[in-house]
């Protein structure tokens, strides 16, 4: 799925995120600066531009397509972003040796900082 936003992706397991690529789309070109006849350009190098993703079709097709590491970088940032979770045990509680919450005062935590829905439901037993 192709999306311009962020999905909230609730899962947290490999089974979800080793299916998602954020594409970090870091370059904006202003109007000033874009081309306006790019479009004439790469016709008269259509025959050039198709040879190249033939030859890159090969290629996949032979080695597989590899992950740049600054998709690797963007998707594990992403992933720790939905991670409520981790994001409440990194925020909310100390970390060392051992980690401490306090049962009653963290699930009340957990409730009013909006981790608490009808899907992630966490009941108080569990803390």
């Amino acid at each position: 799925m192709a999306t311009n936003r962020k999905l909230v992706i609730k899962g947290t397991d490999h089974g979800i995120w080793r299916r998602i690529k954020l594409i970090p789309f870091i370059t904006r070109i202003e109007e000033d600066k874009q081309d306006k006849h790019l479009e004439q350009k790469l016709m008269q190098e259509s025959a050039g531009i198709l040879n190249w993703f033939i030859e890159g079709a090969m290629r996949w097709c032979a080695e597989g397509l590899k992950t740049l590491s600054v998709i690797i970088r963007a998707t594990d940032e992403y992933c720790g972003e939905m991670d409520v979770i981790g994001n409440f045990i990194k925020e909310r509680c100390v970390q060392g040796g051992r980690v401490i919450l306090l049962r009653r005062r963290s699930f009340l935590s957990v409730m009013r900082n909006g981790a608490m829905t009808t899907t992630n439901a966490l009941l108080a037993k569990d803390f």
